[in-house]
C-alpha cells in the first residue's frame, strides 16, 4: 500500500520533487523541491550539477555524520542560484561561517541553520531577508551574538535558540519585533546595564504574542531584580506562553555539567520571583539555579500548570503548598540539597493531593527526610493517578504519602529498607471510611534497582509482585541471586536486564522456574 502510494505521488509530481543521490538526473527546470543527502554528495559536485536551481522553492540537505563540513566559498555558490528559495534547511553541514551572499535570498521564509556548532556569529546581511518568518539556530554552541540590528527582520515570526549557551546577549531592538511569536531563549547580558549592544530584560516587555517555550537564562546578571523583573518582562500579559523557564544560570541541561569557574558561585542571597508572574495559561514552569529561592504568592494561581520542575535551588528550605494544583500531571524536585521537607502539612483533609499527578521524580535531594514535616495528621489515599515514580540519592527519605497506583518505580543510589519499604506500600484510606485496607503495590509493572550497596539478598516482597512485566537491576554488587529465590511467582515477566553485577557469573541456578522462560517470551540481558 505504501510503494503504491508512494508510486502515484511521484508520479503526480513528475520532476517537481526530487531526491538527489548518486545515480539521480540533473534537475531540471519544473524542478520546485530538492532534498540532498550529503551522505552521497560533496557540496562541490552537487553544485557542479545544478544548472536549474533557480525555480526551486524547497531546498533541505542532510547528514547523517559529521564528516560533511560545507566551505563558505561553497555555499556561496549555492546561495548564488537559489534566488527563488522559500524554505532552505542547512543543518547539521559543519558551515563554519555563513556567507554575505545570504542577503541575495529575498523570498526566502524559512532558514534552518541548527547543529551547525562552528557557526559564531551571523553577518548583519541576514537582516535583509524581509520576507524571512521562521529562523532555527538550535544547538549552535558557538554562537555567541545575534546579528546587532535583528530589528530590521520585521516579518520574523519565530526565533528558535535551543542549546545556544554560547550566547552572550540579546541584541538591542529585539523587542521591537513584535511580530514574534516564538522565542525560545531569552540571554541576559552580564554587563546588561553597561553595553550599547545589549538589550536587557526590558525588550520582551511588548512582545506579547509569545507562545510556545521561553526560557530566560542568566537571570543572575540583573542588577537589581525586585525593581526590574516586573516592569521589564511583563509576563502576565504573555497568555499563550505554554512553558516558562526561568535560570538564573544556564538552565538545567547545562548547570550540571558546568565547570565550576568563578561565576557558578552560589548564590546565597535570598530570591523571590513576585515580579515575574506569568499568565494563569501557563502549562509548564520550569526553575533552575536560584540559590535561596522564596516562592511567590502566586504559584497557587497557577491552576492550568500541568508540569513543575525545580532544579539546582541548592539553598531553597521550603516549598510552596502543592495541593492546589488539579491539573499538575509532572513533578520533579532535583538537587534542593538543603530541602528538608516538601509539605507542611496543611492541607485540606476532604481533598486528594495532586489528582492528576502521573509522574514525579526526586533527585539528588541530600537532606529530604519526607514529604510531609507533621506526622500526625493522617495520610489520605494520596497520587491515586501516579504511574511513574523515581527516587535517585535521597539518603535520608524515610516517609512518602501512600502511592499504590505506581506501575514504573525507579531507585537509584538508596538503600535496601528504601526498596523494602516502597515494595510495603499499604493504602490508607481517609477517615470518612471506618475501616482501613492494606495491599502490596500489585500493579507495579516496571522496577529498576540501581546501586543499592546494603542489598544481598532481594526482599521478599518481591514475589508478591504479579502484574510485575520488567525488573532491571544495575551495580548492585552485594547481591548474590544464587540462593532459593521464588522466580515462579512472578508470572508476567517477560523482560529480566542484569547489568554491572559483580558477584554474577552466570544466570541463577533456579532461572528456569521463570514462567515465560520455558517458551522462550522472556528477554534477558545480561550484561
Amino acid at each position: 500500500m505504501h510503494d503504491s502510494m508512494h508510486d502515484l505521488a511521484a508520479q503526480v509530481a513528475e520532476d517537481e520533487i526530487i531526491l538527489l543521490n548518486s545515480d539521480a538526473k540533473r534537475v531540471g527546470k519544473k524542478t520546485r523541491h530538492l532534498s540532498i543527502n550529503f551522505e552521497v554528495e560533496s557540496w562541490q559536485k552537487v553544485a557542479n550539477c545544478l544548472p536549474n536551481v533557480s525555480k526551486v522553492r524547497t531546498f533541505i540537505s542532510f547528514s547523517w555524520s559529521k564528516n560533511h563540513d560545507i566551505k563558505e566559498v561553497e555555499c556561496d555558490e549555492i546561495f548564488s542560484k537559489l534566488s527563488r528559495v522559500r524554505v532552505l534547511d542547512l543543518s547539521g553541514l559543519g558551515i563554519m561561517r555563513v556567507p554575505r551572499s545570504i542577503d541575495k535570498l529575498k523570498h526566502l521564509r524559512f532558514l534552518d541553520l541548527s547543529n551547525n556548532k562552528g557557526i559564531e556569529f551571523l553577518l548583519d546581511s541576514i537582516i535583509k531577508l524581509q520576507n524571512l518568518q521562521t529562523l532555527y539556530l538550535n544547538n549552535c554552541e558557538r554562537l555567541k551574538q545575534l546579528p546587532k540590528h535583528i530589528k530590521k527582520l520585521v516579518s520574523l515570526q519565530n526565533l528558535y535558540l535551543q542549546g545556544c549557551v554560547g550566547l552572550t546577549h540579546m541584541p538591542r531592538g529585539i523587542g521591537q519585533l513584535t511580530a514574534l511569536e516564538n522565542l525560545s531563549v531569552f540571554m541576559v547580558a552580564k554587563d546588561m546595564g553597561v553595553s550599547k549592544r545589549s538589550g536587557g530584560l526590558g525588550e520582551l516587555r511588548d512582545l506579547n504574542k509569545l507562545g510556545g517555550n521561553l526560557e530566560i537564562m542568566n537571570l543572575r546578571y540583573v542588577k537589581n531584580p525586585a525593581s526590574e523583573f516586573e516592569a521589564a518582562a511583563n509576563l502576565k500579559e504573555k497568555q499563550r506562553l505554554q512553558s516558562l523557564t526561568l535560570s538564573w544560570k544556564l538552565g538545567f541541561r547545562y548547570d550540571n555539567n558546568s565547570d565550576g569557574g568563578p561565576d557558578d558561585v552560589e548564590n546565597d542571597e535570598e530570591m523571590s520571583l513576585e515580579e515575574l508572574r506569568p499568565h494563569i495559561n501557563l502549562k509548564w514552569l520550569i526553575v533552575s539555579g536560584c540559590g535561596r529561592l522564596l516562592f511567590p504568592s502566586w504559584i497557587s494561581s497557577l491552576t492550568n500548570l500541568v508540569g513543575l520542575r525545580i532544579d539546582n535551588c541548592k539553598k531553597c528550605q521550603h516549598f510552596p503548598p502543592l495541593d492546589q494544583f488539579p491539573s499538575l500531571k509532572r513533578l520533579t524536585i532535583k538537587n534542593l540539597t538543603d530541602l528538608e521537607y516538601i509539605e507542611s502539612g496543611i492541607s485540606c483533609d476532604d481533598a486528594l493531593l495532586f489528582p492528576s499527578l502521573e509522574s514525579l521524580r526526586l533527585l539528588n535531594c541530600t537532606n529530604l527526610k519526607g514529604w510531609r514535616r507533621d506526622t500526625s495528621t493522617p495520610q489520605l489515599l494520596q497520587f491515586h493517578c501516579l504511574y511513574y515514580l523515581e527516587i535517585k540519592s535521597c539518603p535520608n527519605l524515610t516517609s512518602m504519602p501512600l502511592i499504590p497506583s505506581v506501575q514504573h518505580l525507579v531507585l537509584i543510589n538508596a538503600s535496601k529498607k528504601s526498596l523494602e519499604d516502597m515494595l510495603k506500600m499499604k493504602i490508607s484510606v481517609s477517615q470518612s471510611i471506618s475501616s482501613c485496607s492494606s495491599v502490596s503495590p500489585s500493579q507495579l509493572k516496571i522496577l529498576q534497582i540501581e546501586n543499592i550497596e546494603d542489598l544481598e539478598v532481594l526482599p521478599e516482597d518481591l514475589w508478591h509482585l504479579p502484574s510485575l512485566e520488567g525488573l532491571l537491576i544495575k551495580a548492585c554488587e552485594e547481591l548474590d541471586l544464587s540462593d532459593d529465590i521464588q522466580w515462579q511467582y512472578l508470572r508476567s515477566l517477560r523482560e529480566f536486564q542484569l547489568i554491572n553485577m559483580n558477584k554474577l557469573a552466570f544466570l541463577p541456578r533456579d532461572f528456569n522456574m521463570f514462567p515465560l522462560y520455558a517458551n522462550s517470551q522472556l528477554k534477558v540481558v545480561l550484561i
